[in-house]
């Protein structure tokens, strides 16, 4: 039986790496909508804990929410909670979606990035989320599906043998 667990000497550079092409992308202006952006960062921390074991799984997601928050994020703190949060909710959900093709694996990783970006809207609003709660609730939702529409390409990029940060581990009976 084969099984993954993460291989922080990729993930750690491919993480910060992650985060500021999408730092260049909002800075530089080349990404048209600047309120609703996709979060590359939850799609690598999703791909790295797809077939992880759990306490590899929620640290990798702690640690490509804590480099978002770093990075990108307007309270540190608010994206490696919300990531945590989603990792959970993934979590429970992956053993239904494990055999399953892409699309099931697509749509986990929609549910939970929904989840994820939903959760760190409100957390970066701080005391003012009850009177924007709509707003923390729509851009979260176009977020998580914004993330969801870039899924696919950044599963392509993370791929790509330089990238992947994940390891296979046997396992012998």
């Amino acid at each position: 039986m084969n099984d993954r667990e993460t291989y922080w000497p990729v993930l750690a550079p491919s993480a910060l790496l992650a985060g500021f092409a999408a730092l260049a992308l909002e800075m530089s202006g080349a990404w048209p909508w600047p309120a609703v952006r996709p979060d590359f960062l939850w799609c690598l921390a999703f791909y790295a804990a797809r077939r992880a074991p759990a306490h590899q799984a929620l640290a990798a997601f702690f640690f490509c929410g804590a480099a978002r928050d770093f990075l990108a994020g307007p309270r540190l703190g608010a994206g490696a909670f919300a990531f945590l949060a989603a990792a959970w909710t993934l979590l429970a959900l992956r053993d239904y979606a494990a055999g399953g093709a892409f699309a099931e694996q697509l749509v986990l990783a929609g549910i939970a990035a929904v989840v994820a970006e939903t959760l760190a809207r409100f957390l970066n609003a701080g005391l003012a989320a009850p009177r924007l709660w709509s707003d923390c609730l729509a851009f979260g939702l176009a977020d998580g599906l914004m993330t969801l529409a870039f899924h696919p390409a950044a599963m392509l990029v993370f791929s790509i043998r330089s990238f992947k940060s994940w390891r296979e581990r046997k396992w012998t009976r």
